[in-house]
């Protein structure tokens, strides 16, 4: 079967934002309890801390875009953080659906649309809203690379 397509230039990040969703949920998805809440990093970071990060973070990108087009921001989200790891796998697929929900209708929004609505960030940082989507993306990707470290070190 082929693989479906979002449509417009948000489907296309989304797209991407999923598949590096994806290649997270594939690199914790064999680890055992040791593996995900024991094995720590050299600043005493674990595979669970690093995905409490990630997820936090999603929701916090979601919220500006939702604050972007003047949407309610959601209210008291039950991360429910435990030392489950098939809990973590089911939080990264909400996390895909809470960036996708954060648009009323991500089809029908225009390249020009994206790069017009300006978000300050908690960080400081100054982006639209394609260039928040992209660092979603790469903040994923790039804490996927820090758990691939952190594994590559214990063996």
């Amino acid at each position: 079967m082929p693989k479906q397509f979002r449509n417009g230039p948000v489907g296309a990040l989304i797209d991407e934002y999923e598949r590096a969703v994806g290649e997270l949920k594939f690199t914790i998805s064999n680890l055992n309890r040791h593996e995900f809440t024991e094995i720590t990093d050299n600043d005493n970071n674990t595979v669970q801390s690093i995905l409490n990060h990630v997820i936090s973070s999603a929701y916090i990108y979601a919220d500006l875009i939702r604050n972007a087009y003047n949407q309610p921001v959601k209210e008291n989200r039950n991360l429910n953080l435990s030392e489950n790891k098939d809990n973590y796998l089911h939080l990264l697929e909400h996390m895909v659906n809470d960036i996708i929900n954060a648009f009323d209708n991500y089809e029908k929004i225009s390249e020009d649309d994206l790069n017009s609505k300006i978000i300050i960030t908690p960080w400081g940082g100054r982006y639209d809203i394609e260039q928040l989507l992209e660092h979603a993306i790469v903040h994923i990707l790039r804490h996927r690379r820090q758990i691939e470290k952190l594994l590559n070190k214990s063996s």
